[in-house]
């Protein structure tokens, strides 16, 4: 869908959930005479990515950094590197002299937020049967890391990017849409409506 028929989409599961011919739901009042279209597209974005951090991985088409980028940091044997600036999650990283992958899913990715220093680093450990991510803020942390990773072609990290939602598989659009229906219900106060646009949403991501 393009991004005129997302918000006219959603427009209809407003109306679908809580009937009201756009005369109830009113957001604000706008000289033309779409009430709340404008309100609509300003969330399409950010319920894009409230779908995209929630979707289970085999729903998302992955994106893959470019390993090159890993640097070694003053510390032996760990590799650093930005993140990317599209980043919203990890779905999977091996390098190549890791024996495993590493996945959002597994005790061997940590996200840590406190994360300041390299110090913080070292208190980790990683080995080539047991490797680990880290992540903090804006860099990616990888345990262990030898020099041959970043140029070799088995190193692979994938990893879900920012899109905009008239990019998004139509599947993953219908979610985004119950996401903008529940967040403008929620808007105008109602609740009861809302939660229900809510369960529609998490259905959407069902498998």
């Amino acid at each position: 869908m393009t991004r005129n028929e997302l918000i006219a989409y959603t427009k209809t599961l407003i109306d679908e959930v809580s009937p009201s011919n756009g005369v109830s739901v009113t957001l604000m009042s706008f000289a033309d005479d779409k009430p709340y279209d404008h309100h609509i597209d300003l969330l399409l974005n950010e319920c894009a990515t409230r779908v995209l951090l929630a979707a289970p991985t085999d729903m998302l088409s992955p994106t893959y950094a470019d390993c090159s980028q890993i640097k070694p940091s003053s510390n032996i044997g760990v590799g650093v590197m930005d993140k990317p600036d599209d980043w919203l999650r990890l779905i999977g990283a091996k390098l190549n002299s890791w024996k495993h992958w590493v996945a959002k899913q597994t005790p061997a990715y940590s996200v840590l937020t406190g994360l300041t220093n390299q110090t913080d680093v070292t208190r980790c450990r990683g080995t080539s049967l047991h490797p680990m991510l880290i992540a903090d803020g804006t860099r990616l942390w990888f345990l262990p890391y030898r020099q041959n990773d970043s140029t070799s072609s088995a190193s692979v990290l994938a990893y879900v990017a920012q899109t905009l939602p008239e990019n998004l598989s139509l599947r993953l659009q219908y979610a985004v849409a119950w996401n903008c229906a529940a967040r403008v219900l929620e808007i105008c106060h109602r609740q009861a409506d809302a939660q229900t646009a809510w369960q529609h949403a998490d259905e959407a991501l069902q498998q």
